[in-house]
């Protein structure tokens, strides 16, 4: 049967038929694009020292790296990973940096120390401090009289002697709370 133009009419295949013909070659597309060779860069550096880099093979003059680009996994290394150790030694101006870092932790560990010894110290004193204040509360008690009036004052006195405890716990427990916080950070 020919069509309106004098062709052959053409059958028309149903979509289920035309995507299962696709199918194979989808998969044949997905294989070759996985399986693609890495390419070659080269890396030359003329007798000036002047870096080019090619895909062709530098001149012979020329001292040549070949380096290898492979399809990205996207398995790349976070930021902030350290880089691989190469087996080239630092240049000066990395080991300026690195010493700088090293110098960096040491001061910043330095100051975590002194602060925390200025807490232990602080610590002492509000012990010290707290004794000194129930002493001298504990010797106004021992003065009271043995009548209404002084069992009045004997209670008001075990009253602040309480609250002065309670008032220098909170303290030295806030102190050792941020001694303890920058331990943590020493380790």
């Amino acid at each position: 049967m020919l069509n309106a133009y004098g062709h052959g009419a053409s059958q028309v295949k149903p979509k289920a038929q035309r995507e299962d013909m696709l199918k194979p070659t989808i998969a044949a597309l997905a294989v070759a694009a996985i399986a693609m060779p890495a390419t070659a860069i080269n890396k030359c550096v003329d007798s000036a020292g002047k870096i080019t880099f090619s895909d062709t093979p530098c001149p012979t003059s020329d001292k040549s790296t070949n380096i290898k680009i492979r399809p990205s996994t996207g398995n790349a290394a976070p930021a902030n990973a350290q880089p691989a150790s190469t087996d080239r030694p630092l240049t000066a101006g990395e080991r300026l940096v690195e010493e700088a870092r090293q110098l960096d932790r040491s001061k910043k560990r330095s100051e975590v120390e002194a602060s925390i010894a200025k807490l232990d110290r602080d610590y002492e004193n509000l012990a010290a401090s707290m004794q000194a204040d129930l002493d001298a509360l504990k010797a106004k008690k021992s003065r009271a009289k043995n009548n209404l009036a002084g069992a009045t004052w004997e209670q008001s006195i075990s009253t602040e002697m309480q609250a002065i405890t309670t008032s220098y716990d909170n303290r030295m427990k806030t102190n050792r709370e941020q001694a303890n916080r920058l331990r943590e950070q020493l380790k």
